[in-house]
């Protein structure tokens, strides 16, 4: 279920580059850093839409998609996607499905601090446009997060995919959370809000 959900709208997303890092994005499970111009247009416990003001056509430009799920045994209750399998079987069932619709670039999986599992690779030349999509799974404890990122600037698209990687921090679970928010230690982060309709 989660596969579906994931895979379904990856092409559809453009991302541009060359802008500040600044904001800090304030999701359900993690943090991202973004540029200052995006505007949040989705963010619920199950999915992250961010995107820019420039328009192409009917879409956003830049744009990013991000969708995860919760290792948490009571993750249905809460709102939440429950992962249905491993970081491994994940990967691999999405890069056997999105391989057969676009060329991929050779897997790359690091371990990060934390026991952060990340995989990241790159499809140059998108299937309906010459665009480069970024796709990465990166996996915590806690979870699950799928990045899907479309550009149309093949130079700097990988530098600006690893750039919002490098950013997202898995939030500590609810149980330590809500511990250092009693004991009055403040974050000092914003969190941004979707444009008003």
């Amino acid at each position: 279920m989660l596969l579906k959900r994931l895979c379904g709208p990856f092409s559809l997303f453009v991302m541009v580059s060359g802008v500040a890092w600044a904001d800090t994005m304030q999701a359900s499970m993690f943090t991202l850093q973004v540029p200052p111009q995006w505007h949040v247009r989705t963010n619920t416990s199950r999915e992250l839409v961010m995107g820019g003001d420039r328009r192409v056509g009917s879409m956003s430009m830049p744009m990013l998609l991000v969708q995860f799920c919760s290792n948490d045994p009571s993750a249905a209750e809460a709102g939440l996607i429950p992962c249905a399998g491993s970081c491994d079987t994940t990967i691999r069932e999405m890069v056997e499905k999105l391989g057969k619709s676009m060329h991929l670039e050779p897997l790359q999986r690091a371990e990060k601090t934390g026991g952060i599992i990340e995989y990241r690779t790159m499809a140059p030349n998108a299937p309906e446009k010459n665009d480069i999509t970024g796709i990465a799974l990166s996996c915590s404890a806690r979870g699950q997060a799928f990045l899907t990122l479309v550009s149309d600037d093949q130079e700097s698209a990988g530098q600006v995919f690893d750039d919002i990687l490098r950013s997202l921090k898995w939030n500590a679970p609810a149980a330590v959370a809500a511990a250092s928010a009693s004991s009055g230690k403040a974050s000092g982060k914003r969190r941004l809000h979707p444009p008003a309709k």
